[in-house]
């Protein structure tokens, strides 16, 4: 029965891993993304 729930545990846990990472980097690539078109919105200059 210990066992059972070991594997269960792994395998949730690793299966959640991937996720995360993607999430994360999905993340980054908005971020990068708003930083790259930050000036196409703005048509005045703040003096």
């Amino acid at each position: 029965m210990r066992t059972l729930w070991l594997s269960l545990f792994l395998s949730a846990a690793l299966g959640a891993i991937p996720n995360q990472s993607s999430a994360g980097e999905t993340r980054a690539a908005q971020i990068l993304d708003r930083f790259e078109h930050a000036n196409q919105w703005r048509d005045h200059v703040m003096i």
